[in-house]
């Protein structure tokens, strides 16, 4: 069994909303991110060492990126109260990196080191990065984003045939394993 239909099998039993197999040469990686990063709407921008500039040159990304031929999607929607429901997303994106990290574990014990994890927004490890003064605290563990790869996350969504968005009050956290 190749080491993403384990994946597959270990993922929907932690319940997941969607996981999904993807072929990563269909993957599109778009420039046009890394400028939306440098505008800092999400305040992480040269902040992080998983975000620009600190992640590295996105070419050198998605060439690592793609010497993964597999791909996983996985997915989970929360209900929140309201679109309004700050808090209720935060505990939600807070519930989705203990899972995300928790998969990365497990990964690291049944086939080591040969996968590369990412998720959406940034790493959360982390109080405060140490970046730019010091190395990474979490090297092994700490991935850039997929938006920092130059992938769209609704386009990401769209090649697994998943929702990006699933409507009022909700909200949907992705992540992407790559395997070989």
């Amino acid at each position: 069994m190749k080491d993403y239909e384990a994946f597959i099998g270990r993922a929907n039993e932690e319940s997941y909303t969607q996981v999904l197999h993807i072929d990563t040469a269909a993957l599109k990686f778009d420039e046009g991110l890394i400028a939306l990063c440098a505008q800092n709407a999400c305040g992480h921008y040269d902040t992080s060492w998983t975000c620009p500039p600190g992640c590295g040159e996105m070419e050198a990304l998605q060439k690592k990126i793609q010497g993964y031929p597999n791909g996983v999607v996985l997915q989970m929607k929360y209900d929140i109260e309201d679109s309004f429901d700050f808090e209720g997303m935060q505990r939600a994106g807070d519930d989705f990196n203990e899972r995300f990290f928790k998969m990365q574990a497990k990964c690291k014990e049944t086939i080591g080191s040969d996968f590369y994890a990412l998720k959406a927004g940034s790493c959360h490890l982390c109080d405060t990065c140490t970046y730019p003064d010091e190395p990474c605290v979490h090297p092994d563990t700490a991935r850039p984003s997929i938006e920092a790869c130059g992938i769209n996350v609704s386009a990401l969504c769209k090649l697994a045939g998943i929702p990006y968005i699933y409507g009022a009050n909700t909200v949907a956290y992705v992540a992407l394993f790559l395997f070989h």
